[in-house]
């Protein structure tokens, strides 16, 4: 190489270190403005705090979605219906598992603690989603049909766990008076 051109190229590679520094300037400068806080820290630890009973929450209207659905695919089964294995079911939590999941990614409850806060809520509502309809049988009558509430308070136990196609009581209910 010659003397005029390692001189050439020595003031290139100088004028583009220059601007390497200034686009680090530039990118430092963006990503202090995009993670300066909007609001004071109380406001994020509170909304960290009030995302797990909502990701709770979340998983229970996933239960809900599943069961309207099943109500919708098959409507209200007879009280002579065996048992068994229900498919509508399974294929119904699944969509509806799919949906929650894709609903906490819109509004940012996707940490792995919010996660385990929806599947509790999914698990608590399929043990125990017949128990709301023993407490608001006026709701559930007009959400899914006075028959379904009639067969759900038929089938199952108030203040039980349903588990294994199975009830299992774990409270009395009060007595009337």
């Amino acid at each position: 190489m010659s003397t005029g051109q390692a001189e050439t190229f020595q003031a290139r590679l100088q004028r583009l270190e220059g601007e390497h520094e200034i686009r680090d300037q530039d990118v430092a400068e963006r990503r202090r403005a995009k993670h300066a806080r909007r609001f004071p820290e109380v406001v994020y630890n509170l909304v960290y705090v009030l995302s797990f009973p909502g990701a709770l929450l979340m998983g229970l209207l996933g239960v809900l979605m599943a069961q309207y659905m099943r109500f919708q695919f098959t409507g209200v089964p007879s009280l002579n219906a065996e048992k068994d294995f229900d498919p509508a079911i399974l294929g119904a939590y699944v969509i509806c598992g799919a949906s929650i999941w894709a609903l906490m990614y819109l509004v940012r409850l996707d940490g792995k603690e919010q996660k385990s806060a929806a599947t509790i809520g999914l698990f608590a509502g399929a043990l125990g989603f017949h128990n709301l309809v023993f407490v608001m049988p006026g709701l559930f009558s007009l959400v899914f049909s006075p028959e379904w509430v009639d067969w759900i308070t038929t089938i199952a136990e108030p203040y039980s766990v349903y588990f294994g196609g199975e009830y299992y009581a774990f409270g009395e209910a009060p007595s009337e008076a």
